[in-house]
């Protein structure tokens, strides 16, 4: 149903299934199936519900995912599927927490969800998929710390602090499998916004440095294909913040040269 859009009937759905779930789960208490399946339903109702923008019937959810999934990690505790769903569960409800504008809130489920992750991957390595959850939950907290224009704690220093995971996250990616053109991409944009929080901070010729840096893979990536306005656009920007960070340090010249790169690279 929500591939053909309808995501109202999907609710409906949803509701329906999460109340049979609950009744198999009230049934048999502390059944593994049962609480799996009803975790499960919990995390898709929540998703639909926050698409919905219904952000309390989404947090409630996530809440209700989270306990389920602490339940049963006290049955198995080492159970990576289980621990993988708590991180989930406390990411859904840092999202609703920064919809809802409790950036306090947001911050500490994104901390919780961040530990949950690092324990996965530090046991995991190799999961791909650990790791690029790891890096976007990294992300978001920064957001809520200091990037986010308008609705931020104010914490610059915590969010340099976590974009510099997300760039050692994504370097390793990319390390890893030289092939994925979205490590490289993901670097670049991790180091557009660390750069751009160090002008913030008043460290220009870090940012520099560090903007340089995002510039290689744009433009490596942006060779075999030149046109992707995905790419193009974050090369934009950096053109541009690096004329800020050269701006702050008197290299004017540069600093022109810079943002008229900036310019002619958002012209169609």
């Amino acid at each position: 149903t929500r591939a053909a859009g309808d995501t109202k009937a999907s609710l409906a759905l949803f509701v329906r299934a999460r109340n049979l779930a609950e009744a198999a789960v009230a049934a048999a208490p502390g059944q593994r199936a049962a609480l799996s399946i009803a975790g499960e339903i919990h995390q898709d109702y929540g998703r639909v519900a926050y698409e919905l923008r219904d952000y309390p019937s989404a947090d409630a959810s996530a809440r209700r995912s989270m306990a389920i999934a602490q339940q049963l990690l006290a049955i198995d505790p080492g159970n990576v599927d289980y621990r993988n769903n708590l991180g989930s569960a406390e990411n859904a409800i840092a999202l609703t927490a920064l919809a809802s504008g409790r950036l306090e809130d947001a911050a500490a489920h994104f901390r919780a969800s961040i530990d949950t992750r690092e324990h996965l991957v530090r046991d995991a390595p190799d999961n791909t998929s650990y790791r690029r959850n790891l890096l976007v939950a990294y992300g978001m907290l920064a957001d809520v710390l200091g990037y986010r224009i308008g609705q931020n704690l104010g914490d610059i220093a915590g969010a340099i602090a976590a974009l510099q995971r997300v760039v050692a996250l994504a370097e390793a990616a990319r390390v890893a499998d030289p092939s994925d053109r979205r490590a490289p991409f993901d670097l670049a944009s991790a180091q557009l916004r660390l750069g751009s929080l160090l002008i913030d901070d008043g460290r220009p010729q870090e940012a520099e440095a560090v903007l340089r840096q995002a510039r290689t893979h744009t433009t490596a990536l942006l060779a075999p294909d030149p046109r992707n306005d995905r790419v193009g656009y974050v090369d934009a920007v950096i053109a541009a913040r690096l004329g800020d960070a050269l701006a702050a340090t008197g290299r004017t010249g540069e600093a022109a040269s810079e943002l008229s790169r900036a310019r002619m690279s958002a012209l169609p």
